[in-house]
C-alpha cells in the first residue's frame, strides 16, 4: 500500500484548508471595528518633526531607535530647494531607510539633503491619503497613480 495520499485524500485535505482559511479571514476585524462605515474624505495628521520644530535630515535619522517599533503610516521626502521627491506609506523606518540610499532619490539633491516627515496612519486610510499628496505635491520619483478616492490631509508645510 502506497503511503502517498490518495487524489481523494488530497482533495479533502485541500477543501478542509480552504474552509480553515476562510475561517480565519472571516474572523478578522473590520476596519475600525464598523464595516458598515464609510471611509472618511478629510483627516488630520500630526506630521513628525524635530522637538526644535525643524524637519529632519534623512541621513541624520536613527531609525533603529525604539520609537520607529511598529510605526507605520504616510511619509514624504524633499530636497532642500522645496521640492517634493518621494511619497510613501509602510513601515516608516524600512521604507525611509531603504529610499535614504535609493540613487534615483538621491540623485534629486545635487549633494545637498534631503528632508522627511511621517505620520501615523491606519492602514485602511493610507491609500487614499497617498493619492491626496501625490496629486498635491507632483513627487519626482515614485508615483504610484492610486486609483480609488483621496482622502485630504493637513499639509506638512514644506
Amino acid at each position: 500500500m502506497s503511503k502517498h495520499p490518495t487524489t481523494s485524500n488530497r482533495l479533502g485535505l485541500m477543501l478542509k484548508l480552504a474552509v480553515e482559511e476562510k475561517t480565519r479571514e472571516q474572523s478578522q476585524p473590520p476596519v475600525f471595528g464598523f464595516e458598515d462605515l464609510p471611509l472618511p474624505t478629510e483627516v488630520a495628521v500630526e506630521w513628525a518633526m524635530k522637538d526644535d520644530g525643524t524637519w529632519f535630515n534623512l541621513d541624520e535619522v536613527d531609525f533603529a531607535h525604539g520609537y520607529f517599533i511598529g510605526l507605520s503610516g504616510i511619509y514624504m521626502i524633499w530636497n532642500s530647494a522645496g521640492r517634493c521627491v518621494r511619497i510613501g506609506q509602510g513601515a516608516i523606518a524600512e521604507r525611509l531607510g531603504a529610499h535614504r540610499s535609493d540613487a534615483e532619490i538621491r540623485g534629486t539633491s545635487l549633494f545637498k539633503p534631503l528632508f522627511a516627515t511621517w505620520a501615523p496612519l491606519p492602514k485602511a486610510l493610507r491609500d487614499g491619503v497617498e493619492q491626496y499628496l501625490e496629486t498635491r505635491f507632483k513627487p519626482i520619483t515614485g508615483a504610484r497613480g492610486l486609483e480609488g478616492d483621496a482622502i485630504v490631509v493637513n499639509d506638512p508645510r514644506i
